[in-house]
């Protein structure tokens, strides 16, 4: 049931949770070279949703994320959202800077949910406090 082409791949749709009046729109998928590539594995199930769940969270935290001297970046962590009858995944990154009695903290979360029809990335959210 979930192979299709890679022209014919399942829409990508992303809500904010900073703005949730906006609702759902387009994550324009093929701007985003890895999310892209791993959505057209998945389609061929070469990829399974978690690994996807992980490029998604990854590739939304670089887009926001503006790196600099003294940040350790963490690999994100993704982890089922269970009571779902669809896969769904909890997933976040985050990135620290500590240095000389300063500390930051940056992070992108949301959650992830594979439906049969599309994929959403629900109540993303990027932020950085410090």
């Amino acid at each position: 049931q979930r192979k299709r082409s890679s022209k014919n791949t399942r829409p990508v749709l992303i809500s904010c949770k900073y703005n949730p009046s906006r609702g759902f729109s387009d994550f324009q998928v093929k701007k985003h070279k890895k999310v892209w590539q791993g959505l057209v594995q998945y389609e061929k199930s070469k990829l399974e949703a978690k690994a996807l769940a992980q490029i998604i969270i990854e590739e939304l935290f670089e887009r926001d994320f503006w790196p600099g001297k003294h940040w350790e970046i963490d690999t994100a962590r993704v982890w089922e959202n269970t009571g779902s009858e669809h896969p769904a995944f909890n997933a976040e990154k985050l990135a620290t800077w500590d240095w000389k009695d300063i500390y930051s903290e940056a992070s992108a979360t949301a959650v992830i949910r594979f439906l049969p029809d599309r994929i959403l990335i629900e109540n993303y959210a990027y932020y950085v406090a410090g």
